[in-house]
């Protein structure tokens, strides 16, 4: 013992529930050494200071230190197993839809909606445009599906514009690989006449023959997808895990894939935004998050672009503040208060503390910058009438505004 310290073979000894949260941010946070893993982090701990478990308590801080989280790609299959649509039980009740858009503008349109029948996989090609609203949209479901097939259960070159329907037609006439069979033949139960007919000799069919006849065609059809997504599941498996169990409440990290930063170099970006909290489970494999308010993005990924977050027993369950993500070329920062303002070079400034973010990342930022948050600006001059404002913002009665030398 020296001056009230404890040494153990000259090293500073920390007791068994003593904090070494104050080793392990010099030797592992500290940007003169570096966010070393667990073996460089234990040689530069060993200089100066021991404990018991040691290198069980810096492997685990290290694991759940949110920095290096960031940072850190997966090196796991992606998380999601495959999740097939239920097999229908008969023509043109579940539908997909899907826009075909930026096409060359032929007849005024210059996109195509393409409406799927997940059963038969017969298609229909409206011609559209990309502008379309979702009136529009409804109108012409109504005139090129519903007076065809009625409602159904559940709906998932420059001279296009005429060719479409023989585009339409040769889709519908062509084998597909999941049901083994053209959809114009799932639908109808034979095949649609063309120009050059070489079997004439098929007879018409009574209603009875008929009904048995596409009875037979549809039950073979839900055995050939079944067929398909038994393989699909197989091969599926081989690039999938098995997803993390997680529950509304648990924190998790939101993979970068797909979004664009500010970073110039992809590499040497964080990896991972958040943690955000999970607020609603769609289905197994699809979550809803609480996200930042200034991120204008759906709310709802696949379970492939989350990773479960790690509560350090260190330190605690507050999590280290996020970056911001650039969504729609631009990114934002959260305002929580405006602290000060002042005149800096015949420029109106004011001191920001960001949200989630401590007392030392403070900064004085420009009035131009604060467009969005135009409430925070009011109730700071409300509460410091005196303090330096914008020109356009009216002084209380009785007060005398201060500018800047």
């Amino acid at each position: 013992e020296k001056d009230g310290l404890l040494f153990y073979k000259n090293l500073l000894y920390f007791p068994p529930g003593k904090p070494k949260i104050q080793a392990l941010q010099q030797c592992h946070e500290n940007l003169a050494v570096g966010h070393f893993r667990v073996n460089k982090t234990i040689e530069l701990i060993s200089k100066d200071f021991w404990w018991p478990q040691m290198w069980k308590e810096v492997k685990e801080y290290i694991r759940t230190y949110d920095t290096c989280n960031r940072s850190k790609v997966p090196r796991h299959k992606p998380h999601g197993l495959l999740q097939p649509l239920p097999i229908l039980e008969r023509p043109w009740a579940s539908l997909s839809m899907d826009f075909i858009k930026d096409l060359p503008k032929s007849d005024k349109c210059d996109a195509i909606l393409v409406i799927v029948d997940r059963f038969t996989k017969m298609a229909h090609f409206i011609p559209t445009t990309k502008a379309i609203t979702s009136v529009a949209t409804a109108r012409l479901f109504l005139r090129y599906i519903f007076r065809l097939h009625g409602l159904p259960h559940d709906i998932h070159q420059n001279d296009w514009f005429e060719l479409l329907p023989f585009a339409e037609f040769a889709y519908n006439n062509s084998v597909h690989a999941s049901a083994e069979q053209t959809p114009f033949f799932a639908s109808y139960g034979q095949h649609p006449r063309m120009d050059i007919q070489l079997s004439n000799h098929v007879k018409n069919p009574t209603a009875k023959d008929k009904a048995r006849y596409l009875m037979d065609i549809h039950k073979e059809l839900k055995e050939e997808i079944h067929k398909a997504q038994q393989q699909y599941k197989y091969y599926a498996y081989q690039h999938r895990v098995q997803n993390p169990l997680y529950q509304i409440g648990d924190k998790v990290w939101l993979l970068r894939n797909n979004f664009q930063t500010s970073s110039p170099c992809a590499k040497l970006d964080h990896q991972r935004f958040g943690p955000f909290t999970i607020l609603a489970k769609i289905n197994p494999v699809t979550f809803k998050l609480q996200l930042l308010s200034t991120m204008r993005i759906h709310p709802v990924f696949h379970v492939s672009m989350l990773e479960p977050y790690q509560i350090s027993p260190l330190r605690g369950e507050r999590p280290s503040p996020s970056p911001p993500i650039e969504i729609d070329d631009y990114e934002e920062f959260e305002v929580e208060h405006v602290l000060d303002s002042r005149i800096s070079r015949g420029r109106l400034e004011y001191l920001i503390h960001w949200k989630g973010y401590d007392i030392s990342d403070r900064t004085w930022e420009p009035a131009k910058n604060l467009q969005r948050a135009p409430i925070k600006v009011q109730e700071f001059h409300k509460k410091n009438p005196m303090k330096p404002r914008p020109e356009n913002m009216t002084t209380p009665r009785g007060t005398r505004r201060l500018r800047g030398r």
